[in-house]
């Protein structure tokens, strides 16, 4: 295998379609400040952002800046470049999220020659340069994931300033080298949530740049102070964090491990809850990390719970001076830039021959995608993303 660690294509649209993103993002912003949402992680828990989403478009509540932190990160960072509720609440139901989170190649996509040496294993173990045993650094590396949040991300793929979106948007994360905190205003908009996606022990750690990171809940699981920061003067911080577990539940070693990183959340949750005007908090308790099974369940137990606070939300909601607007769908980008990070044995010009996309041409988000797959498919590469 080689040593090639990232393909990061950095990609602008044509002016055409920037055109239309500038315009949008201007009728969009409000002056005036407004509802801030502090959204926590918390795994398929997080879904219950989806139904107090819902319960806001219902009473045509204005939500002014979103900050989130993994899957709220996920599901804010959504609403923020132009879903409704209902198309988010659609798109999550629709996904099978641990075939996702899975990233076995199938054996029908690899080449004749490969395989033979295909694992028999989704958790695989190898030996390093000195012959030393490794460990994978989670169960999950996150390739279809990344994949997967680009294509949700498209609409927004020419806009670096998260400031412009529909709603201003910021997402956390953690360097893992520095210890700090993260937080995310600009950029690739996919990278973004994807490091502050990257919960210990279930998916790798997400490079950016030169950093590193985990999941922004580590260090602030419930983001009141950056949607503060941001001009809200208002904040309504939805917690759908992990519980602490029962004694008689930590039975294996990652059950520890998770409860050591869940008691250090929530003694920043317990910080950040002062930042908020208002907090809600669906009944979780029942549900796990990863009950995926269950995501309709939760998303209603979230609308529920946003019900008993509408009337209260109502009396700070800005009316907006526009109507949402929503942000239209590219139908081709131009990709001005293919960076590639890593590779030891193969020259940079040969690895864009095995891409079969070109720098200044026009691809449709298909065209990309497929691109992609196929060339991550053949386990030369340890990550492909657009």
């Amino acid at each position: 295998m080689l040593d090639i660690k990232i393909i990061n294509f950095k990609f602008k649209t044509m002016k055409k379609i920037s055109l239309v993103l500038l315009l949008i993002s201007f009728t969009g912003i409000l002056a005036a400040q407004g509802i801030g949402l502090a959204w926590s992680g918390g795994g398929v828990r997080g879904l219950a952002h989806v139904g107090v989403l819902k319960a806001l478009e219902e009473a045509d509540i204005h939500i002014s800046y979103i900050a989130g932190t993994s899957s709220g990160a996920l599901i804010g960072a959504m609403y923020a470049i132009g879903y409704s509720a209902e198309e988010i609440e659609q798109i999550m139901l629709n996904q099978a999220w641990l075939e996702i989170l899975d990233d076995t190649i199938y054996r029908k996509d690899y080449y004749v020659s490969q395989k033979r040496w295909l694992p028999y294993s989704n958790i695989n173990f190898y030996f390093d340069e000195k012959y030393r045993l490794q460990l994978p650094q989670a169960f999950a590396a996150g390739q279809n994931l990344i994949n997967l949040l680009f294509d949700f991300t498209y609409r927004a793929a020419a806009t670096k300033d998260f400031n412009s979106f529909n709603i201003p948007f910021r997402c956390t994360a953690t360097n893992i080298v520095t210890g700090e905190l993260k937080v995310f205003q600009e950029g690739n908009l996919h990278e973004a949530i994807r490091a502050s996606l990257s919960f210990p022990t279930v998916l790798k750690p997400f490079a950016i740049d030169d950093s590193l990171y985990i999941d922004g809940g580590i260090l602030s699981n419930l983001p009141a102070e950056v949607v503060r920061a941001m001009g809200a003067d208002y904040v309504i911080g939805v917690k759908a964090n992990s519980y602490l577990a029962k004694q008689e539940e930590l039975n294996t070693m990652i059950d520890v491990l998770n409860q050591t990183v869940n008691v250090n959340m929530q003694k920043h949750v317990q910080s950040s809850e002062k930042q908020c005007d208002l907090i809600i908090e669906p009944d979780l308790v029942e549900f796990k990390l990863l009950d995926f099974d269950k995501k309709k369940q939760i998303i209603q137990i979230g609308y529920n719970s946003a019900q008993k606070y509408i009337k209260q939300i109502k009396q700070h909601s800005l009316k907006p001076k526009f109507a949402k607007l929503y942000t239209p769908v590219p139908y081709k980008i131009r990709i001005a830039d293919i960076n590639i990070k890593g590779n030891k044995h193969l020259s940079s010009s040969k690895i864009k021959e095995y891409l079969d996309l070109s720098e200044n041409e026009v691809y449709s988000k298909t065209e990309i995608m497929k691109a992609v797959e196929e060339v991550y498919n053949s386990k030369l590469f340890e990550s492909i993303y657009p």
